[in-house]
């Protein structure tokens, strides 16, 4: 009979946590979304733009100040940087759900990262064009800076690189946890079953 109460307990427990689990991913999505339209709203004014002769991004009709471009391409930073982490959360809160619901929320959090780094490569491309763009126009100033923009330039290649191998190593290590995540179902499954005889 104690066996019975604990169980009972511990499937009071699951079901709050699923409940709870669900709420939350529904906020994380929510915010997702949000951090989505602020990041390809940055983008879209980041690649109509570009440097002009005057230190400003010029582009069509559209004039950006230096320092414009600087904020926008931290704030894209940031907002890119805080979707990865509520698509993590998500990935945390897949785990509580009922199994019913996993699967179409691991699709989601998939199609996410999915989104994210397709964000992510546009973003380092147009952030690339502008930094050249820039570092072209601060060469012409004089040969002292020309030797700066050149190192500057190689930079932000390293970077770029580096940036490729941290995607890569993330994508890995997300094929990993998906494994893991199914294994883990698997075993909780068959000790289920070894406690129902």
């Amino acid at each position: 009979m104690p066996t019975e109460v604990y169980t009972g307990e511990r499937a009071t427990e699951a079901a709050a946590r699923a409940v709870s689990a669900m709420d939350t991913s529904g906020q994380m999505q929510e915010e997702y979304y949000r951090l989505s339209r602020a990041i390809n709203r940055g983008l879209n004014e980041l690649t109509r733009g570009r440097l002009d002769g005057g230190g400003s991004i010029s582009g069509g009709h559209d004039t950006m100040p230096l320092s414009r471009l600087l904020r926008l391409v931290a704030e894209i930073d940031l907002d890119l940087a805080e979707a990865e982490g509520q698509v993590k959360g998500l990935e945390i809160e897949v785990q509580d759900m009922p199994v019913k619901n996993k699967s179409m929320c691991r699709e989601k959090v998939l199609q996410f990262r999915n989104d994210l780094k397709a964000m992510r490569r546009s973003f380092e491309a147009a952030k690339a064009r502008a930094e050249r763009h820039m570092l072209l126009q601060l060469s012409q100033v004089s040969g002292k800076r020309k030797n700066i923009a050149e190192r500057l330039m190689s930079s932000t290649e390293q970077l770029h690189d580096a940036r490729k191998v941290v995607d890569e190593t993330e994508h890995i290590g997300e094929g990993i946890i998906y494994q893991m995540e199914a294994q883990r179902e698997q075993l909780v499954r068959a000790s289920e079953q070894v406690n129902n005889f």
